[in-house]
């Protein structure tokens, strides 16, 4: 009888889900629209809430719409909470919208599409055969990544700046987050990047155009985890939680002070990893056996990979002698992504509402949609794929509105391999009686010494000691002698 022993492979497999729902809220107070000229819609996560085997997503949506009034821009803001259910369970959950739209019905309303994406590393154990008295095994060394617990915080990141011109009017404001290096410290996950603040204003003099003011905050965030080693990978990502920008105007020095604050929300999950022992094949010296083979798929991960992209599209809009003063309700959405023979496709469409006065100078506005494709190497598998919008400019030509924009592309790289192993083996009884004290072998062109050993029920260093001539793999025209001692 033998004694078998036992092991086991820790690891995880990635869980993704994403649900949509449509957002709709009306705008108060819209008696003074004159001339609706854009809206677009931010979402910012709001908490998730794990139940059972399943978690409750909250977020909030912003919509604002900019006008004209009798007075020139003006801007209304209508807010809404969006609940939804995600069929996994994870710490973190981002949002974005798509489909942004004004729809006039005794008035005026925002509506969206709001998408909800939920990943999650859902850790597993799987048991494997590691040797016991009385078996013989051939086994191999298999580097196994190991998921800590997601762990979550918020900071708050500011800024004072000043801009050149006096404000009169706030159109629009937003900010995007950046990481631009994760790292593992003693008992810490290290995020580092930056802030792009974004402001839309109209300066308080008469006669001028919309101005468009961004500023680059840097940020460092420490957040702390107890499973964390300086040697381990960082697993992360960062959303804006809230936006609070704040100007203050001074007509006499023609000047305005910006102050902004965003919320961030971090997620990270500290990456280690571990080597195992697993067994590719086994045998039994007395005792003919089956051998039980099992495989797991294991995804380890490559790092965390960000590129820009410059695209360019085609005109969408015909306008005879305009000029474009500004780009409002600027985004970019993901159509779709596929992944194939070492490439990535995303295709997508750049939009944006297009503010230009015309050759009777008079204000007009045009919603631009231009589709575009990004094609790139990666022969690593894609997760959590991420694009965002670096900038997006609109000019004329030939009375043709062009738009052209730099994307900002990141996600996160896994090798996913499947594995084979030895999952046990069964002792099925004693093993057929070769006969005489000397055994001749031929063996099968192709075979491993192990191969023979296996077959003859006897250690390799055996076989080589009573035929040192072997050359393997064997060409099968060898004879293999052994000698038995017979009792």
């Amino acid at each position: 009888m033998i004694k078998p022993e036992y092991g086991a492979i820790e690891s995880a497999k990635h869980l993704s889900v994403e649900t949509a729902i449509r957002i709709e809220t009306a705008f108060s107070n819209v008696d003074e629209i004159k001339k609706p000229i854009s809206v677009k819609a931010t979402a910012y996560p709001v908490s998730c809430e794990a139940s059972g085997t399943k978690t409750n997503a909250k977020a909030k949506v912003i919509f604002s719409l900019v006008y004209l009034s009798e007075d020139g821009y003006k801007k209304l803001d209508a807010e809404v909470d969006a609940l939804t259910e995600l069929s996994i369970i994870c710490s973190s959950v981002r949002v974005s919208v798509k489909d942004v739209r004004l729809i006039s019905n005794n008035g005026y309303s925002g509506v969206c599409s709001l998408v909800f994406i939920g990943e999650a590393f859902d850790s597993f154990e799987k048991r494997c055969f590691s040797g016991g008295e009385g078996v013989v095994v051939d086994c191999f060394d298999k580097k196994v990544d190991i998921y800590y617990k997601e762990k979550t915080a918020k900071q708050t990141v500011s800024d004072e700046y000043s801009l050149d011109f006096t404000v009169g009017e706030v159109v629009s404001y937003g900010a995007v987050a950046r990481i631009d290096r994760l790292s593992a410290g003693l008992g810490k996950m290290v995020f580092e990047g930056e802030v792009l603040f974004s402001v839309f204003a109209l300066p308080l003099s008469d006669g001028n155009d919309i101005i468009k003011d961004e500023r680059r905050t840097p940020f460092r965030f420490e957040l702390e985890d107890g499973d964390c080693l300086p040697d381990m990978r960082v697993l992360g990502s960062v959303n804006v939680m809230a936006t609070n920008i704040r100007i203050f105007s001074d007509e006499s020095k023609e000047k305005s002070v910006v102050t902004a604050d965003v919320t961030l929300g971090f997620s990270g999950a500290s990456v280690g990893e571990q080597t195992v022992k697993l067994v590719r094949d086994g045998y039994i010296r007395e005792s003919d056996c089956k051998v039980i083979l099992s495989k797991v798929e294991l995804c380890s991960f490559d790092g965390r990979k960000c590129f820009n992209e410059k695209v360019a599209t085609e005109g969408c809009v015909t306008v005879d002698g305009a000029r474009v003063v500004a780009l409002l309700g600027e985004r970019v959405e993901v159509v779709a992504w596929a992944q194939k023979d070492g490439r990535g496709v995303i295709d997508g469409i750049l939009k944006a509402d297009v503010v230009f006065k015309n050759a009777d100078n008079g204000i007009s506005v045009t919603s631009c949609e231009s589709p575009f494709s990004v094609d790139f190497i990666e022969e690593k598998v894609i997760k959590g794929l991420k694009v965002e919008l670096n900038y997006m400019r609109a000019r004329t030509r030939n009375g043709v509105i062009e738009l052209e924009g730099e994307l900002c592309v990141c996600y996160n790289a896994f090798t996913v391999e499947e594995v084979e192993y030895v999952e046990d083996i069964e002792e099925l009884g004693a093993r057929k009686d070769l006969g005489g004290a000397i055994c001749a072998y031929i063996p099968t062109k192709g075979d491993r010494l192990w191969d023979v050993a296996k077959t003859l029920g006897v250690d390799g260093e055996e076989i080589l000691r009573f035929n040192p001539e072997l050359e393997f793999p064997l060409t099968g025209d060898e004879r293999i002698i052994i000698y038995r001692q017979r009792s």
